[in-house]
């Protein structure tokens, strides 16, 4: 019995335990020649955390007047795309989602499985400044996203994500591979049961303790 409780108490508080966060940074630029202004986050920072059912993603712009981000490539392992929901945010500079098997180049990189397209044409509603952008891919896990880009040429392929940055500099454009940042939460982390799981072991749980006390009273008996 003392081992139901302990049992009982350990999933109680794992179910405290905060969803997992990973910070995709945009700084390595393969293609185009010019670096944003603030090269420690190249334009812009996804954030992307395991939620039930799926994936919460925030885009936050990191940029100064003038640049602005117009495409946002990633991947994903699961044959299905997933569903989006609970877009918000800097919603005037969103034009939408598409989705296809290796569907997506950005600039001579390798093919990617989904791509979001922002507002590009002047004076329009760029996502520019410290613009955000969040939304929800349901249907798969977080460790789905844990995904390259593949056929690329040598030096633009095997991505995690990728931006395309404009009004750069020198008036230019650049691409931008995403990559976990030195020290930050790598991407392959298991993604944190959520609390419905949790609740459903108890209730396993329980039924046992149940069982087991009522074969002891029938053995008694």
């Amino acid at each position: 019995m003392k081992k139901f409780f302990l049992a009982i108490a350990t999933a109680l508080a794992l179910i405290h335990v905060p969803a997992q966060a990973v910070d995709i940074g945009f700084t390595n630029e393969f293609s185009g020649g010019t670096d944003c202004a603030i090269p420690a986050t190249g334009c812009s920072i996804l954030t992307a955390t395991a939620i039930a059912g799926g994936v919460h993603f925030e885009f936050q712009g990191t940029m100064v007047a003038g640049e602005f981000v117009s495409a946002l490539y990633g991947n994903f392992n699961g044959g299905v795309a997933p569903t989006v929901a609970n877009v918000a945010g800097n919603t005037e500079t969103f034009i939408g989602f598409e989705f296809g098997s290796n569907a997506f180049k950005a600039d001579g990189d390798g093919f990617f499985d989904w791509k979001l397209t922002l507002d590009n044409a002047p004076p329009g509603n760029r996502f520019n400044g410290t613009d955000m952008l969040s939304w929800d891919f349901l249907g798969l896990p977080l460790s789905f996203y844990n995904s390259l880009s593949v056929n690329g040429p040598v030096g633009k392929n095997g991505f995690l994500f990728a931006t395309h940055a404009q009004g750069l500099a020198d008036g230019g454009s650049g691409w931008f591979n995403g990559a976990v940042p030195p020290g930050g939460t790598p991407f392959d982390v298991t993604p944190v049961p959520e609390p419905e799981t949790y609740a459903l072991f108890m209730a396993g749980l329980a039924a046992v303790a149940y069982m087991q006390r009522r074969r002891k009273k029938q053995e008694q008996a």
